[in-house]
């Protein structure tokens, strides 16, 4: 129910992906799960919700692409198999194809996430926790230079898409994410837990 206006403003913003059904969603929804569960029980409950959580909210690219890469991370864990991310990537790209070969929230999905796992571990190693750094800062760090590295290399490849679909570049994307990623991080679990208190009572909630 959004506003054409709120919308624009998200994708100038670089925040798009916040409120668009994609890894990021199913990403927090398996974490968590891992860790209120555990690794062995979260892992064998992951399956069955994600393709809850697939019938839920409806088929489209990003979500295929989302639900089949953790999926496959969920059946390494059980199987004790070595697990490779991108050939996981392009294995669920082949499902969804050929008919959302031309959507563009597959085409910027699929780029990010390409982007992610293939430059996100080099921006990590070149800007790596500084030896003398105070313990207390360094979890700091890791997770400023963590969201930086995402925002970097998730816009080294969507930024073609990007020009050639909408026409602009958001020169502001990798500070709009550094400054929103926790508060969502946060936001998820709470409106989880909201949904559960809502089974119970509608106030509470």
């Amino acid at each position: 129910a959004l506003t054409t206006t709120d919308t624009d403003h998200l994708r100038r913003a670089g925040l798009s992906h916040v409120i668009a059904l994609s890894g990021l969603h199913v990403g927090f929804l398996i974490s968590m799960l891992l860790l209120l569960l555990g690794r062995k029980i979260g892992t064998y409950l992951g399956i069955p919700v994600l393709l809850a959580f697939y019938l839920m909210v409806g088929w489209s690219p990003s979500v295929v692409r989302a639900c089949v890469m953790y999926g496959l991370i969920l059946l390494a864990f059980a199987l004790r198999k070595e697990y490779d991310s991108v050939n996981a990537l392009f294995f669920a790209l082949l499902l969804v194809l050929p008919d959302a070969l031309l959507s563009v929230s597959l085409q910027l999905s699929f780029t990010s996430t390409l982007g992610i796992l293939c430059f996100a571990w080099k921006y990590q190693h070149i800007f790596s926790v500084p030896k003398r750094m105070p313990r207390r800062l360094k979890k700091v760090y890791r997770g400023v230079m963590g969201s930086l590295g995402c925002s970097v290399s998730s816009a080294a490849l969507t930024t073609p898409f990007l020009l050639y679909h909408f026409g602009y570049l958001s020169v502001f994307s990798i500070f709009s994410n550094l400054l929103a990623l926790w508060a969502i991080s946060l936001l998820f679990p709470l409106l989880f837990l909201g949904g559960v208190l809502g089974i119970i009572s509608a106030p509470l909630a």
